[in-house]
């Protein structure tokens, strides 16, 4: 098929060269110089469906409320959050939070602390100001159930879509948190010096409240002790701060360049930005006992203790954008690893540096083709398409062991180097492309999904392992014929049939046990069917967490102290009659201003949905912004014709989602007598819906992918009863996985779906490799138990070799923090592991049993 194919590239190495160098080039500036560059985008929004009704309801809310997913919470736990100190803090911190960019609003009890109109005055005691917030409807959310803890709600900007945007808002968050965060370094003499991040931070409230409040303290000790003298004064960078702002209505923030200008001791300051100094000016050096008192004083201090505050964080743009920084991190480890583990199984199947080499460069050069086609085609690199190239990798891994398996076998029998690479281009190439065909058909089906980034993924793994095929039998054989052949030592190690080898072993097995193995098979197959009825496709929205994960626990501690943190919305329409313009819902009908029938429906509505487990807050802190006004033009459309209701409800799963909106529309009914007007819409609903839809895709794609690689296999070997035959081995290790899914509690995710065709496209390379080589050996010897033999004994080295690549480089995602990374990594490796028993033992000892081809065939 191929011998043409392989004169060509042999008679004309250096213009193919030349011109796959050539391409290379232009698909390198194309994919990572050019304006149009291959880009990342791990926004989590790609993963809707494209055409779905629940979601055009959605779009529709969104366009009439705007998004209820834009809201984040930060929780605080410390000492007391009713101190005055810790309420000052809480102001400080609130307010610059608040002026980052693309923050809509920032709320929390120190926007209700004393300030001229404040909520919460110094008037009041500790008990007071707990018991006037938690007696409020508007402000009662702010502080968690045992009164320990409290809110910051932060708004984001409703047209923020980007990933990249969202990280640096969290990024800017952190740098305030941590500007507040001072701690004692060293004493000197009469010098205190403290570290902090950054004390020029451009949110400059927190380092000079920290330092003034210190001082304050040092000197309200002073004046109760009087042990500094009467003329004690500090020096401070704060003195400098005051100085730069005294004739400025808004304060400046510090630069190393105003503090030169206008400081008389810029020294107070590191060169760093990261240290500052309180020089005390006495009479005399400090004490021993003095400098221990002070010590005390400044550790006592609330800004001190600050670095003691406990935070937790939740909302879906924290948990959007923690999970993509998930993913990222991951890639940046996974695929070097992958490419390590690539190579070391190279050097150790063929202990030459040079099949290295040649190895790499073939795929290389193929991952920059996919890199600028993706760049072309303007596929990003995603939470799906991420994998691209580790795959692919792994792949091309494969194909390149296969051929060099097949180079050496060729050599050894005293072939020419010409005569190998010919022989090698056209039987191998052969092969590869039955299973380049199938896995790129695996890969292929996932474009039948409404996901358009799991199409782009299909579409893409589809042609770059097209890609890998033609570099793969292009590219080695022409490095090929540059080098010299491979030491004698080298050959004999690889084609020598010793009696401990696994091909020896394997065969041994067929020989000798072959109705033991079949009745093993169908053993483990019925069993495997047993097991895949147990597998669980209840899947939550931090399904893909693993408990220990800081993000699940920090989105686990705001739902248990403070409610539940996933936004579910309610529209109940008037059908018509306009409603009160004076308007502001809470759960307690003596909020209700207007007393006519349709607002105690929507009372007793809501205070049913009170009851309910799942849901933890209704019309609660969602878009709490201090402003009662602004509250009330949230929860009503333009033509008061509909009310809203948001609810906060906790991590369910699917079933539990399934049966909440039901039994919403239930009570609904029950309560209004008719079930128009009610829509239950929100994001989480969305996302928990749209993984049940994507798992029915995978799984469509699935029997598709199944179908159409069963008919390919039937028409490329000619044998309706050997294509039978080569099915049962590939059924197996699917159904053995799905029989782990089931007995060992993983659950039936996306990523878990998606494994099963990525799986069977790999996993059928090692029987169309092994059915090729019978089929040649067949038509040689028509003796099934000799050419199952031969085949065992040569392409079940290679098989055993690929076997172990893939194997490895799935296996080590089973270290990964992500869940969908390491379920994905067990089923992978379990499933190629017992694909290459099937294919070995259970394959060869159906063949000698069943003798599907008979002595006529051709």
């Amino acid at each position: 098929m191929y011998s043409n194919l392989s004169k060509y590239i042999l008679d004309n190495t250096k213009l193919i060269f030349s011109i796959i160098i050539l391409i290379t080039s232009v698909f390198f500036y194309i994919g990572f110089i050019s304006e149009n560059k291959l880009k990342i985008d791990f926004s989590l929004e790609q993963m809707f469906p494209t055409r779905d009704v629940d979601r055009d309801d959605y779009e529709q809310f969104k366009i009439v409320y705007g998004r209820e997913d834009n809201v984040m919470f930060l929780t605080i736990t410390n000492g007391n959050i009713f101190s005055d100190t810790n309420l000052s803090i809480l102001e400080l911190l609130t307010s610059d939070l608040g002026s980052i960019n693309h923050i809509d609003y920032a709320f929390s009890l120190g926007s209700l602390w004393d300030d001229g109109d404040g909520k919460i005055g110094y008037d009041y005691s500790l008990k007071e100001r707990y018991e006037k917030i938690n007696n409020s409807n508007l402000y009662s959310d702010l502080i968690s159930n045992d009164g320990k803890s409290t809110l910051i709600v932060l708004g984001i900007d409703e047209n923020i879509y980007s990933h990249e945007t969202r990280k640096q808002i969290l990024v800017d968050i952190d740098n305030i948190i941590e500007s507040f965060n001072f701690d004692l370094a060293a004493i000197n003499s009469n010098t205190f010096t403290f570290t902090n991040s950054n004390i020029l931070s451009d949110y400059s409230s927190g380092p000079y409240s920290a330092l003034q409040s210190i001082i304050d303290d040092i000197y309200k000790f002073n004046d109760q002790t009087n042990l500094l003298g009467e003329n004690f004064t500090i020096s401070s960078i704060n003195d400098c701060y005051d100085i730069i702002n005294a004739d400025s209505d808004i304060d400046k923030p510090l630069t190393l360049e105003l503090i030169n200008k206008n400081c008389d001791n810029p020294i107070l300051i590191s060169r760093d930005l990261k240290s500052t100094k309180l020089t005390l000016n006495t009479d005399s050096d400090l004490s021993r006992e003095l400098k221990n008192d002070l010590i005390k004083v400044i550790e006592n201090n609330e800004y001190m203790k600050y670095s003691s505050w406990d935070w937790h964080e939740a909302g879906l743009p924290i948990l959007r954008t923690r999970y993509v920084e998930l993913v990222e991190y991951e890639r940046g480890i996974f695929i070097p690893i992958a490419f390590v583990i690539a190579a070391i199984t190279l050097i150790w199947i063929f202990r030459q540096i040079r099949m290295l080499i040649i190895s790499l460069t073939s795929i290389l050069i193929s991952l920059i083709w996919v890199s600028g086609i993706m760049a072309l085609a303007n596929i990003s690199i995603n939470v799906i398409s991420y994998l691209t190239f580790n795959l692919l990798m792994i792949i091309g891994v494969s194909d390149a062991i296969h051929l060099l398996m097949k180079y050496h076998e060729e050599i050894n029998k005293n072939k020419s180097k010409r005569k190998s690479l010919e022989i090698v281009v056209d039987k191998i190439g052969t092969a590869l492309f039955l299973t380049s065909f199938t896995t790129a058909v695996g890969f292929m089906s996932l474009s039948i999904t409404n996901i358009r980034i799991l199409q782009e993924f299909g579409v893409i793994m589809g042609v770059g392992i097209g890609i890998l095929f033609l570099i793969t039998i292009i590219i080695m054989p022409i490095m090929l014929v540059y080098i010299d052949i491979p030491k004698r030592i080298h050959i004999k190690r690889l084609i020598l049939k010793r009696k401990k080898s696994l091909s020896f072993q394997s065969l041994k097995a067929v020989q000798d046990y072959p109705k033991v193995i079949i009745t093993l098979s169908s053993l483990v197959l019925i069993l495997s069917v047993y097991g895949i009825y147990q597998i669980d496709s209840n899947v939550t929205v931090l399904g893909d967490l693993k408990p220990s994960n800081k993000l699940y626990k920090d989105i686990t501690f705001v739902e248990d102290n403070f409610g539940g943190t996933l936004p579910l919305e309610i529209i109940v329409s008037s059908i018509g009659t306009p409603l009160s313009k004076d308007l502001y819902l809470k759960t307690n009908a003596a909020n209700t201003i207007d007393n006519s029938d349709f607002y105690n429906k929507i009372n007793d509505f809501m205070n049913k949905l009170d009851t309910y487990d799942n849901i933890k807050s209704v019309s609660g802190y969602w878009n709490l912004d201090g402003s009662l006004n602004a509250q009330q033009n949230k929860y009503t459309n333009k033509d008061r014709t509909e009310i809203r209701i948001s609810c906060g409800i906790e991590n369910i799963d699917s079933n539990q989602a399934d049966w909440l909106k039901k039994a919403i529309i239930k009570d609904y009914i029950k309560i209004f007598e008719t079930e128009n007007g009610l829509k239950v819409t929100g994001s989480t609903l969305l996302a928990l819906k749209m993984n049940r839809y994507l798992i029915a895709s995978l799984l469509n794609s699935f029997i598709i992918a199944f179908i159409v690689i069963f008919i390919s296999m039937n028409i490329l070997f000619r044998s309706l009863k050997l294509s039978l035959v080569s099915i049962i081995p590939n059924i197996i290790p699917l159904l053995f996985a799905g029989a782990v899914m089931g007995f060992f509690g993983i659950e039936l995710r996306p990523a878990t779906a998606m494994t099963f065709s990525i799986a069977l496209g790999i996993a059928v390379d090692d029987t169309i490799h092994f059915l090729s080589r019978f089929r040649s050996e067949y038509l040689l010897t028509r003796s099934h138990e000799k050419s199952t033999t031969t085949t065992i004994l040569t392409t079940g080295r290679a098989i055993i070799s690929t076997s172990i690549t893939l194997g490895m480089g799935f296996l080590v995602l089973v270290f990964s923090n992500f869940k969908p990374n390491f379920e994905f990594g067990i089923l992978a490796t379990i499933i190629l592991i017992v694909a290459l028993l099937s294919s070995l033992i259970l394959l060869p000892a159906l063949i000698n049993l069943i003798k599907p081809l008979n002595k006529s065939y051709e």
